[in-house]
């Protein structure tokens, strides 16, 4: 290879090289400062600098709100104890004045849950009457009971004769503190399907013990006010104030004999 051609492949060889770098340089993110001077890129590999991606919008969903069913026009079932007959007049207003039938009423008078759940008297009722809905009312004979074996035994019991009627278990209005029977209560029936009476402030009658006529119509209000917008199986029971007719109240009075 003589010189002339020689040099000619050392200039076309450099000349490859310098392109080279400089297209490395061009796609590359560094920059070259000499001299206080910046080596400038093409505008092309301006344009093609990485940019930072836009985020991402994400696709916000609405969660779908499960309407809840309040249930209407119900023949409606009132048992437990003697709390029962404190209530049964308030929860009849309350139930004809929003379309309802109070359609049977057992008042047990010194019942426990025990009484019921050993009995067919609940079960013989709710095949008789067929209620839709049913307001259980009991405990006020339990507030000193310390042992609750058997009343988790009868809770079970009542409610498989309730099968799938919706239902209120209403736990007692204590006049005292109670040993236990509101908590195993609370633990032991489906959530939102007890209501809890025992921290109610109610006036007392003249035993002490049951609410007075003023103290029952305001746990009525409450459990009512319950009813519609708190409970598992909800029911309208909105308060009305209005003259209405009152019916004639199917009722069972019964007593526990004592030994």
């Amino acid at each position: 290879m003589n010189m002339s051609r020689k040099n000619t492949f050392l200039f076309g060889l450099m000349l490859v090289f310098i392109i080279g770098l400089l297209f490395i340089y061009e796609n590359s993110d560094f920059k070259i400062t000499l001299l206080n001077y910046t080596l400038k890129k093409s505008a092309e590999l301006e344009i093609r600098e990485k940019k930072p991606s836009p985020p991402i919008k994400k696709r916000i969903i609405a969660p779908v709100k499960k309407e809840i069913e309040i249930l209407q026009n119900k023949r409606i079932l009132l048992a437990g104890d003697s709390e029962a007959g404190s209530i049964v007049y308030e929860i009849q207003k309350y139930a004809v004045l929003n379309g309802h039938n109070l359609c049977r009423t057992i008042i047990w008078n010194s019942a426990s849950d025990n009484t019921y759940a050993n009995t067919d008297t609940l079960k013989n009722n709710i095949q008789r009457f067929k209620p839709e809905y049913i307001i259980f009312v009991i405990g006020l004979n339990q507030v000193f009971q310390k042992y609750f074996d058997n009343t988790k035994t009868s809770i079970q019991k009542i409610l498989e004769e309730f099968k799938d009627i919706p239902y209120t278990w209403v736990g007692p209005a204590n006049w005292v503190k109670d040993n236990g029977i509101n908590q195993v209560y609370q633990e032991n029936i489906d959530s939102g399907a007890f209501f809890l009476s025992g921290n109610l402030i109610l006036e007392r009658g003249t035993d002490g013990r049951h609410p007075s006529t003023s103290g029952s119509k305001k746990w009525v209000d409450s459990i009512c006010y319950f009813l519609t917008n708190k409970a598992k199986y909800r029911i309208k029971m909105e308060k009305i104030d209005t003259a209405f007719k009152r019916p004639r109240l199917n009722m069972l009075n019964l007593t526990v004999k004592s030994n």
